[in-house]
């Protein structure tokens, strides 16, 4: 079960959690009918829509169901994203930010996305300068209004480009100085999207590296930053990772010359193994599955934080998903709703689990005190 640093009291992948009507379905609202005279089909004479027998217009029903709100909590995923010049060939440039578009908008309700370009955005290619250049934080932070909007805006056809080198490593090092500056208490990823071998590294001695670009030139004076900056990358995953983010990497494009590389940063940043995405249907569905690893299909129930006339029976409570019942499923054998691991713990059966990290409920909301409606 995953355990975040903060306790949840009930999802780890949603952004709020509000409550439903029991009854296998969204909150009424009353039909205007009157007392004994009603048009509803609820099967009671009195002028509203739910299903006891007074005649006002509440949503509460017979079997004592509490009506309160829970807060959620989510996890906070940070996109280095590389920018170098040669991400711009074969539009793969394009590809990519198309692809980080169109998932950053659609997991938004179950991931805070952030997202840091390297190199800086003061990196120019003409007049050359700063190609190396680290970024100095997020472009896009956690706690924009809208952080996938402000993704989409950076990454549209006439602003963020390619420009410069890989400066891997303290791309890294500048992820970790911003994640240690964010105390919003929520599990923390960093992915880091790259087409090449790191490199940027000045200190390097180009006459005995391994050198980044054929045919080699980095003996040439000036060009040692195209050495293979592998060791200070590797140590730079692995500080993330002791700082409890662990690192996964997309290798996109030429990367895959560089498979052990990337595999070596994954394993350093404790995401043991690299992702290929050789061509954009894979960076696709490589970015889901990533992004779906990190939303957990098990949540955690403080008894003791729900409200005082809220009942503490497991087996009055019911999920709804957009306002549609997920129901009981023991077990799981159907494999279709949820069930109680422990008596503080609930998971989500497998198509339950696949429907919330595939991003196809912008909500789940709960209810306690209404006998748990078991699927059919």
């Amino acid at each position: 079960m995953t355990n975040f640093t903060q306790k949840v009291f009930l999802f780890v992948a949603m952004t709020a959690l509000a409550l439903a009507s029991c009854g296998g379905g969204s909150p009424v609202v009353d039909d205007g009918g009157t007392d004994g005279g009603d048009t509803d089909t609820d099967g009671d004479t009195d002028g509203d829509t739910d299903s006891d027998t007074d005649t006002d217009t509440d949503t509460d029903t017979n079997c004592g169901e509490s009506d309160f709100e829970i807060a959620g909590t989510t996890v906070d995923m940070l996109i280095l994203l590389d920018r170098s010049n040669s991400m711009c060939n074969n539009d793969l440039w394009d590809d990519v930010t198309d692809a980080i578009t169109d998932i950053t908008s659609q997991m938004s309700a179950q991931v805070n996305f952030g997202i840091m370009f390297f190199p800086t955005l003061s990196c120019t290619n003409a007049p050359v300068y700063n190609q190396c250049g680290a970024p100095s934080g997020a472009n896009v932070p956690f706690d924009a209004a809208d952080p996938a909007g402000d993704i989409a805006d950076l990454l549209g056809p006439s602003d963020v480009s390619c420009c410069g080198g890989t400066p891997t490593a303290t791309a890294l090092a500048a992820a970790q100085n911003y994640l240690n500056s964010v105390s919003d208490g929520l599990q923390k990823f960093v992915l880091l999207a790259t087409d090449g071998a790191p490199a940027c590294n000045p200190t390097l001695d180009g006459t005995t590296c391994t050198c980044v670009v054929t045919p080699s030139n980095c003996a040439t004076a000036g060009m040692n930053l195209n050495c293979l900056d592998d060791t200070a990358t590797y140590t730079a995953a692995a500080a993330l990772n002791a700082d409890g983010y662990p690192v996964y990497v997309i290798g996109v494009g030429a990367s895959l010359d560089w498979a052990l590389v990337m595999d070596e940063i994954a394993n350093q940043g404790g995401t043991t193994g690299y992702y290929e995405a050789a061509d954009p249907s894979a960076f696709v569905t490589t970015l889901q599955t990533i992004v779906g690893d990190v939303i957990s299909c098990e949540f955690d129930i403080d008894w003791s934080g729900l409200p005082d006339d809220a009942s503490q029976d497991p087996n009055m409570v019911n999920f709804y998903g957009d306002g549609g019942l997920i129901p009981y499923d023991e077990d799981c054998e159907d494999g279709s709703g949820w069930h109680w691991l422990d008596s503080d713990t609930v998971e989500f059966c497998e198509e339950a689990c696949a429907d919330l990290k595939g991003g196809a409920w912008e909500t789940v909301t709960a209810t306690f005190g209404c006998e748990s409606i078991p699927i059919e």
